[in-house]
């Protein structure tokens, strides 16, 4: 059947069941090449409002361009916001604007500027934001006063002053959100942006500077629900004084952090369930400094290690021994690290099954039921791997002679590998993965190795988008 043939209601039928941005950078890619196929695919993608509530324009990206380049480029994507904005009909939306920068550019007039045009564009139905995801520089936030108080639906919103020629910047204080109930909110500077924090369950700062640590805190004090806190950088060198009271945050429940050792001791996180932490390789002050935050909170299930030392791992996990997720990202050595949780049986008398831990194990996790890790493997490591995965594995029996069933009980149930050198590694492991496959375990592979500030970065964005999946 050609696609002239399909009848509107089968095809809006099957494209139902897709929603995705727009990108302006990306007109030929699904869903915009919709458009461009016969009259009645691009009545049908016209028509259809789940493809106009996300728009994502990234300006940023055609900045190396020539300057009469970039203009042509900003003055496409202003036409495509345009159509954008006709198409939503009223309807809430949420968009992601990353500004561009050309030293050309800076010299037009601002009036006449494609990408001003698109912000004031964008500014306009500022009543319909319901996320918003800003990058801009100091010339283009004077575009931004008009949206105060005209933002009664915002609950999400990202936020990055972007620096000029890699200057040295001394960040305004921007209050145009100051009186907006906003529920997750992503600023890679938190101290220039007036902020209701009392409503947030999301907040994820991209960097704290030194001598910032003591306003940070201060900051989440003013948090009264907040469920998701994530630092990805942190260049703190002095701790808070003495004085400094902790922070209570009573309904975090997850907690990710890039460095930042002195802030441990000043937050009280009691129903923390998932930890990740970015150690920043050997520093002798990290171990000790976590294992008393650790010791505080043993009923953690998901732990994430980044660029951390095997032994250090080690004596994080003797704090949490209901762990049922492990994501090992560039912990050294892994050998290490497969021996640590591989289990020896024992069977004895009566039939009962004693399980001890391997050569350095404590504590066994016997809850471990998703293992996820980021390397380089050795051929070793990954035998090492093998024998630990099924070392977990155990099957109970049930029924008589032929009837006999055997059920899987515990193990891990789910690994997941992204391979450093992915086209030599993945021969190697493949025959292994299989066997595991084999006997029940879901495995995954690729080569998308999970940086800590990536991966939060990527998290952290997707919230921009969430209303409206």
């Amino acid at each position: 059947m050609k696609a002239i043939e399909i009848p509107p209601e089968i095809l809006c039928e099957v494209l139902s069941y897709f929603s995705t941005t727009l990108i302006v950078n990306r007109t030929s890619s699904f869903p915009w090449y919709l458009g461009h196929i016969c009259a009645s695919w691009r009545a049908t993608f016209l028509s259809m409002h789940q493809f106009w509530t996300r728009i994502d324009i990234n300006l940023l990206s055609w900045s190396l361009e020539p300057v009469e380049e970039l203009t042509a480029l900003s003055y496409h994507a202003f036409e495509l916001v345009q159509m954008f904005l006709e198409r939503t009909q009223g309807r809430l939306f949420a968009f992601r604007y990353q500004a561009p920068y050309n030293s050309a550019l800076q010299m037009d007039p601002l009036e006449t500027r494609r990408d001003h045009q698109i912000l004031h564009a964008l500014a306009d139905c500022s009543d319909r934001w319901v996320g918003a995801s800003l990058s801009l520089y100091e010339s283009d936030l004077h575009i931004l006063q008009p949206v105060k108080g005209r933002l009664p639906h915002l609950r999400m919103l990202e936020t990055h002053y972007l620096v000029e020629d890699n200057r040295e910047l001394d960040h305004p204080y921007i209050d145009v959100f100051r009186d907006v109930a906003l529920e997750h909110v992503y600023l890679v500077r938190p101290m220039s942006w007036a902020i209701d924090y009392t409503g947030l369950s999301s907040l994820y700062i991209g960097e704290l500077r030194l001598f910032e640590t003591e306003l940070f805190l201060e900051l989440l004090r003013q948090t009264h629900c907040l469920q998701e806190l994530v630092v990805l950088q942190t260049w703190v060198a002095a701790f808070p004084r003495k004085s400094t009271p902790p922070v209570m945050l009573p309904h975090v429940k997850l907690f990710a952090i890039g460095g930042g050792i002195v802030l441990f001791p000043f937050l009280m996180i009691p129903a923390l369930e998932d930890f990740s932490v970015y150690t920043g390789g050997f520093n002798p002050h990290f171990q000790p400094t976590i294992l008393a935050f650790l010791a505080c909170h043993h009923q953690i299930r998901s732990f994430t290690a980044y660029n951390c030392m095997s032994e250090d791992m080690f004596a994080f996990l003797e704090y949490m021994p209901n762990l049922t997720s492990l994501s090992l990202c560039y912990v050294f050595p892994m050998l290490d690290v497969f021996m640590h949780l591989t289990h020896c049986r024992h069977h004895e008398e009566g039939g009962q099954v004693d399980i001890v831990a391997g050569q350095f194990v404590r504590p066994v996790l016997p809850k471990l039921r998703a293992l996820s890790m980021t390397s380089h493997l050795t051929r070793d490591e990954v035998f090492a791997l093998a024998e630990m995965v099924d070392s977990r594995m155990w099957m109970s029996s049930a029924g008589d002679g032929p009837a006999v069933t055997h059920v899987r009980e515990g193990g891990i149930q789910e690994l997941t590998m992204h391979l450093a050198d992915y086209k030599r590694m993945y021969p190697l492991v493949s025959p292994t993965l299989s066997a595991m496959e084999e006997k029940g375990v879901e495995v995954s592979v690729d080569d998308d190795l999970q940086d800590f500030g990536v991966q939060y970065v990527q998290r952290s964005q997707s919230f921009i988008f969430r209303c409206s999946k």
